[in-house]
């Protein structure tokens, strides 16, 4: 079993490793061994602040911010990577 971090709550700590899980299946390399099954290998990246949750973006629309114009930008397919971490957009 997988201790998930103080930091997350559980419904975080879930959806991070669901996301991150479904990238390890369509062939991202793990950032951790140990485990041959996705699911526990994508919880051992969250819980060790190998994949993290990315800031969410807003771009407002013609009206000003906050109004129903404004949507949420995913960038680069929701994923954003670095040398030590990757992010995941929720």
């Amino acid at each position: 079993m997988v201790q998930r971090p103080d930091q997350l709550n559980r419904f975080e700590f879930a959806v991070l490793a669901g996301r991150r899980a479904s990238q390890l299946s369509r062939g991202c390399l793990p950032r951790v061994s140990g485990s041959e099954k996705v699911a526990v290998t994508a919880q051992m990246e969250v819980a060790e602040g190998k994949v993290v949750r990315a800031p969410a973006v807003v771009v407002a629309g013609p009206g000003a911010a906050g109004s129903p114009d404004t949507v949420k930008v995913d960038g680069a397919g929701g994923v954003t990577r670095t040398p030590d971490t990757t992010t995941v957009e929720v």
